[in-house]
Formats: C-alpha cells, sequence, structure tokens
C-alpha cells in the first residue's frame, strides 16, 4: 500500500478470505494487517499535511462524513511515534514520485 505494508494481502477484514483486498488506502491504517515503518513516514506525514489542507477547503460536514475518520486514525499514529520535526524533514524529503502517489490516492484514482 502507499501508506504501510501489509501482512496479509488475502486475508483482510474488508474481503473474502483468500481474496486481494479492496479496500480503500484511507482503510489501510484501521486493518490490522497493517505495518507501518519509518519508511512510510514520508508518505504518511505528506498525507497528513494534504489532509490538514483538505480541511480547509471543504464544507465541515463533507469533511465528516469522509475524511474525519481517516485524519484522526493517522494524526493519533503520528502523534504517538514521531515528533513534529521527524514530520517537517519526512515532508522536506519525499520523492516526486511520492508526492504523486498519495495526491492521486487523495483524489481516488486508485479506489475500485
Amino acid at each position: 500500500t502507499a501508506t504501510a505494508a501489509c501482512a496479509d494481502f488475502t486475508h483482510g477484514p474488508h474481503d473474502e478470505p483468500g481474496q486481494p483486498c479492496t479496500a480503500s488506502f484511507l482503510l489501510c491504517l484501521a486493518c490490522p494487517n497493517a505495518v507501518a515503518t519509518r519508511r512510510h513516514l514520508p508518505r504518511l506525514a505528506y498525507l497528513h499535511r494534504a489532509l490538514v489542507e483538505l480541511r480547509a477547503t471543504l464544507e465541515a460536514r463533507i469533511w465528516d462524513l469522509d475524511w474525519r475518520e481517516h485524519f484522526e486514525r493517522l494524526s493519533s499514529l503520528l502523534a504517538a511515534h514521531t515528533t513534529t520535526a521527524e514530520r517537517d524533514e519526512a515532508v522536506r524529503g519525499i520523492s516526486d514520485h511520492d508526492r504523486e502517489l498519495i495526491d492521486d490516492f487523495l483524489r481516488r484514482r486508485f479506489d475500485l
């Protein structure tokens, strides 16, 4: 996934056992199969910033329905395991490819 590693892609909580996961990447961090590592930090930190920016542009009702839960989950993960300085450094070091990948995911271009 773009935001975490998956310990078992064919046995997730959103699909039939043995079938590949079809859940939105936004649900990855809520999955018991998700494993976020330091190598995921640039994408996670960039995603967090992008969600902060998105929140400023959406009606509160839309934000609450579509994004709030995912933002809170990501915020909790980052606050528990990283510092603000680490997140800032990670965003500064993100590759263009990773930035484009997260932007495409936010536009839900990869959702089934």
